[in-house]
């Protein structure tokens, strides 16, 4: 827990929840910014997370 002058401020615990060729169900990733790209079977929520519509096998791939 972090400190705020008076205010106590929880983490957000944002980033990678699941890495390449992991089981996934549910939440991939929790991003406050745009840094990840939904691809196939992939939904995008409001707050930005990457959700598996599909239950599988997840794959991370990076182009330029």
């Amino acid at each position: 827990i972090f400190s705020m002058g008076y205010l106590w401020v929880r983490p957000k615990h944002r980033g990678c929840k699941k890495q390449d060729g992991h089981y996934v169900q549910a939440a991939l990733v929790l991003q406050h910014t745009l840094r990840f790209h939904p691809g196939l079977n992939v939904g995008f929520g409001k707050n930005g997370t990457l959700f598996a519509l599909e239950a599988g096998r997840g794959m991370v791939t990076c182009k330029e």
